[in-house]
């Protein structure tokens, strides 16, 4: 899992970097507007769905669409090859009373750092966000 967890923190990280970079361009504009619908849908899916698979579905939807932003099939490749592990650990961590909250809460600072073009600010909250089922699984253990 912290390997799978380091090599996320590597490809969306940069993934932030690159849009922060473009927030000004319309294809950056276009890709935070998408990103601020899916964090609507997370929200409403929290509301509505006491299983949270549908969060999770929304949640795999906002990174990826962040990782797709580069256009690198390669890393996109990889990405997806990770995404059966990373599905586990979300399950694993937003299992954990107020991880469900504190991802939603994560998700919107990174949006609005992001959607000013503030990407390092953006990038600090993303690994603290990326790492955290790291700390819940040794607090639980």
């Amino acid at each position: 899992m912290k390997e799978t967890i380091q090599i996320r923190c590597a490809i969306e990280g940069f993934c932030t970097q690159c849009l922060a970079a473009d927030v000004n361009t319309a294809r950056g504009q276009k890709t935070i507007r998408e990103l601020g619908n899916i964090l609507d849908l997370q929200r409403h899916a929290v509301e509505e769905d006491d299983n949270y698979e549908s969060f999770i579905d929304y949640d795999h939807q906002f990174h990826l669409l962040l990782v797709q932003y580069i256009k690198n099939e390669e890393v996109n490749n990889i990405f997806q090859r990770l995404m059966y592990l990373i599905r586990l650990t979300s399950q694993s961590a937003l299992a954990v009373e107020g991880r469900v909250t504190g991802t939603m809460d994560e998700h919107a600072k990174y949006y609005e750092y992001l959607k000013n073009g503030n990407g390092n600010d953006a990038y600090k909250v993303l690994i603290d966000h990326l790492m955290m089922p790291l700390n819940v699984v040794k607090t639980t253990k």
